[in-house]
């Protein structure tokens, strides 16, 4: 299953293009978990950290090797965002 060996992968790279140049992105350090749900629906928690952010859509497309145009029938739905770690404002 696509989910499991994902999940499996001590790395899995994505190409993004920055600034003009293609350059590789390790994802799976910012994919917290990933699981079906009961529903049939798919749970993705992403994190930040100092590789960044990734899109949730690259994420799936690269999960389920999806095309273009298939990864615009998919509906996201952002349901939270969680803060953890220290907060410091300076003012």
């Amino acid at each position: 299953m696509a989910i499991e060996r994902f999940l499996q992968s001590p790395e899995v790279f994505i190409e993004q293009e920055k600034k003009g140049r293609i350059r590789k992105k390790d994802i799976r350090p910012l994919v917290k978990s990933l699981s079906l749900r009961d529903d049939d629906k798919l749970e993705l928690v992403l994190r930040t950290g100092e590789e960044g952010i990734v899109n949730p859509t690259k994420v799936l497309k690269k999960i389920f090797e999806l095309g273009d145009k298939e990864a615009l029938l998919l509906r996201i739905l952002k349901t939270e965002v969680v803060f953890q770690g220290a907060l410091s404002l300076k003012g």
